[in-house]
Order: C-alpha cells, then sequence, then structure tokens
C-alpha cells in the first residue's frame, strides 16, 4: 500500500458544557483533522487534540508545521507497522515536540493499514485475545457544578460500578476538604483522585495541603505541581504519604525516565497527544512494566475518532484506570462508531479504528 495523499483541516469540536480545569476552561476543543489515502483508494483519518497549554500547539501551528511532515509521507510504501514506525522516525527527526500533530498522523496512517489488512487497530500490535470492555473512571470538572450536584454524580457513579472516581481540583484548598469530607462521611469506601493540574505549584505549597488530606481515601494525587518542576515532586512522595502522578510532567519515554531517576512518581498519566502516538506510549509502557511503575491511561477529551484510538491502546497495557470521552459530551460529531454504556466502553472490532464519517 502506498500514501498518495494525507491532508489537515481545522477539526473545531463543540462541547455540550465547557470542561474546566486550572488552566484552562474549554468550551470547544481546537483540533486538527488528518486525513491519509491510499493508493487503493482507502481513506484512514486522525484527530490530532492540540493543547495550547500541555503540547505547546495551535491550529493555525499544526498546519505550518504539517507542511514539513506531508514530504516524509507521501508516496511511502507502509504494508506492516514497522512502516509505519519509520515514517514516524523521520518526521521525528525533522520535527521538534508537536506531539498532538504526530499523534493525528500516526493515528490515520494506522487506521489506514488496519482497514488494509481488514483489522482492528490494536491487533497490527497483538494477536493475543483481549478485553472487550473498558471501564471509564468518573472525571468531574473543575468548580464546574455546586457540591450536592457533584455528591449526586459521585453516588450515581458508585452505583454504576465505577472504580475510581476523578475529582479536579485548585487553590480553593477549604472547599475542596469540605467536599471531601461530606463525600468520606456518606461514603468512606469511595476510592477518589484529586487532578490538581499543576495547581499547588511546588513542594512547599503542596506537602502541607497534601498531609491535610491523608485521612481521605485518596489513591493518588495527578501533577500537584508545575510540569518543569520534576524535583518537586520527589520532596512531595518523601514528606508525604499518598500516591504521586504526573500527568504534564511526563509526556515521552525520555520524561518518565528522568521521573523515575529522581524517584518523583509513583504512576504517570499516558496520553496519546502527549507521547506523539502508539509507538512511544508503548515503550513507555514496556518501561514501567519493567521498572514497577503504575499508569493509567489519559484522555484529552476527544470526538468518537479519538476515543477509539484510546479504546485501541487501552487494551495494549495494564493500566491502571482509563479517562475516556463520554460521546454524549460532544455537541456534534462527524464521525461516530463508539458503544458505551454506564461509563463502560466497547473495544471497535471493525478494521482500523472502526469508527466512520458520517457528514
Amino acid at each position: 500500500m502506498v500514501i498518495k495523499n494525507i491532508s489537515i483541516s481545522d477539526y473545531s469540536v463543540e462541547l455540550k458544557k465547557p470542561f474546566t480545569y486550572f488552566t484552562a476552561k474549554l468550551k470547544y476543543l481546537p483540533y486538527s483533522l488528518i486525513r491519509a489515502e491510499s493508493d487503493s483508494g482507502l481513506i484512514g483519518y486522525g484527530e490530532a487534540s492540540l493543547a495550547w497549554d500541555i503540547t505547546g500547539e495551535t491550529q493555525d501551528g499544526a498546519k505550518a508545521m504539517f507542511k514539513f511532515a506531508k514530504p516524509i509521507i507521501i508516496d511511502k510504501e507502509v504494508n506492516c507497522t514497522k512502516d509505519i514506525a519509520k515514517i514516524m522516525s523521520e518526521i521525528n527527526l525533522h520535527i521538534n515536540a508537536n506531539t498532538g500533530l504526530k499523534s493525528g498522523i500516526e493515528m490515520a496512517l494506522l487506521d489506514l493499514l488496519g482497514k488494509k489488512t481488514q483489522k482492528p487497530l490494536y491487533q497490527l500490535f497483538i494477536s493475543k485475545n483481549c478485553k472487550k470492555i473498558i471501564k471509564a473512571q468518573k472525571v468531574l470538572s473543575f468548580e464546574e457544578e455546586n457540591r450536592e450536584k457533584i455528591i449526586r454524580e459521585v453516588e450515581k457513579a458508585k452505583k454504576l460500578g465505577v472504580k475510581h472516581i476523578k475529582i479536579k481540583v485548585g487553590q480553593d484548598i477549604e472547599k475542596n476538604i469540605k467536599l471531601l469530607d461530606i463525600i468520606n462521611g456518606r461514603h468512606p469506601e469511595i476510592k477518589l483522585v484529586l487532578d490538581v493540574n499543576q495547581g499547588w505549584k511546588n513542594a512547599e505549597k503542596a506537602i502541607p495541603i497534601i498531609k491535610r488530606l491523608e485521612k481521605y481515601n485518596i489513591i493518588w494525587i495527578e501533577q500537584p505541581t508545575n510540569q518543569s518542576e520534576i524535583g518537586e515532586l520527589s520532596k512531595i512522595r518523601k514528606k508525604t504519604n499518598i500516591k504521586i502522578m504526573a500527568d504534564e510532567s511526563c509526556h515521552c519515554l525520555t520524561d518518565l525516565k528522568a521521573l523515575h531517576l529522581k524517584n518523583s512518581v509513583d504512576l504517570i498519566n499516558i496520553k496519546i497527544a502527549k507521547t506523539g502516538g502508539f509507538f512511544e506510549a508503548l515503550k513507555m509502557i514496556n518501561y514501567c512494566e519493567l521498572n514497577g511503575i503504575k499508569y493509567m491511561l489519559g484522555d484529552m477529551l476527544c470526538t468518537d475518532l479519538g476515543t477509539a484510538a484510546n479504546l485501541h491502546l487501552s487494551v495494549l497495557g495494564n493500566f491502571e484506570a482509563y479517562d475516556l470521552t463520554d460521546p454524549k459530551r460532544i455537541k456534534k460529531s462527524i464521525f461516530s462508531g463508539i458503544k458505551s454504556n454506564s461509563y463502560e466502553f466497547e473495544v471497535p472490532q471493525k478494521s482500523g479504528l472502526g469508527i466512520k464519517k458520517t457528514t
């Protein structure tokens, strides 16, 4: 199979209601859509999740950088995953960072290869049987809902068998503690994850906060400090008893090795848009398995297209938890195919990503 054309276009996705965390409030997802075409007329699609605060990318920037990637891809033969890995390696040589864009390009090529071989994308990497249903954790937006509504959402998720409930938190620790007091008082068995999204800045500020939180059933705290300060995470781990996860601080295998060397994390959050695609994510998974580091599957908020990619990756590792976008969050999508119910998502079984373009 030869890649005859590949293109990029703006892919602005509107959410039904805003999603808020410490560094951003999103009503629209300013993404890019990648479309790859083979010599036989097959079409593959990729969702480039662009996040200015995490990957440093914008739609205009992605289009500008795509001009450098396109000549590397056109007329290349793709008959196996090694061919795609070779293409991505060459792109990485010529283009630094831009991992959201790279993940979208890689996704489109993998979608094409899956359609060509008539295999679901995950079967391009493994042939063994794997689980077909993934149970996502509940994620509550930062200061999006009033306290009683949050508690109702927690109770609803608990009844539906959700294992982990993630709450986006900020700098108003007193407000957070009032909420935790109610949840812990009513449901002390519920396992909570607090996602700080860098909101506590550094170890000096984070340590006393975390010490106050140790009485609650918090299984880990995600990215409490600024992403560049990985040494601060190490200080926190030495002086507190709640496990620490890195998200914004851990984009690639190099970041992971640095965090491990400094004893900075118990867990990491792996997101395709941060890693630049499946190949880097799989290297990170392998490193975690060899070094006893736990990891979860992250999500940038996606349409059915990006969620399908996440679901295919979900069966290629032993993830502790899964962030997956409920299709109902998206106001209108040009892709369909994800089947979900009560936080349970079916791993697509049709060829490629298993998703179809509707318009």
